[in-house]
């Protein structure tokens, strides 16, 4: 999703945009919500991907708190999911294995 005629999100759901601010590519992210679920999460003492790396004792609060929504986010859109599939009848898979003793020609 990058470029004016993509950042209306179209028919993308569930997408959480991190930006660091320090990082010098952050004027080509998406910086603002698009929709309750296409989702900016600015990150002003972050660079890079900073959000996607290992928690460290050091990080700044801006960092954590990022994580924070990533991780509220996520289990969110989930248990959206997972409501949304309760009581469907779970399709069954196109194939079948061959009974005992007997060759698919």
């Amino acid at each position: 999703m990058f470029g004016p005629s993509t950042r209306d999100g179209g028919s993308a759901s569930n997408i959480a945009f991190s930006n660091g601010l320090l990082d010098p590519w952050h004027g080509g992210g998406v910086l603002h919500n698009i929709s309750h679920s296409l989702v900016a999460i600015i990150i002003p003492e972050g660079a890079h991907h900073i959000d996607l790396m290992f928690s460290h004792p050091l990080d700044p609060p801006s960092v954590i708190h990022a994580r924070q929504m990533e991780c509220s986010l996520i289990r969110q859109w989930v248990a959206q999911a997972q409501a949304r599939s309760k009581g469907r009848k779970r399709r069954q898979p196109g194939w079948q294995l061959a009974p005992e003793g007997v060759a698919w020609s």
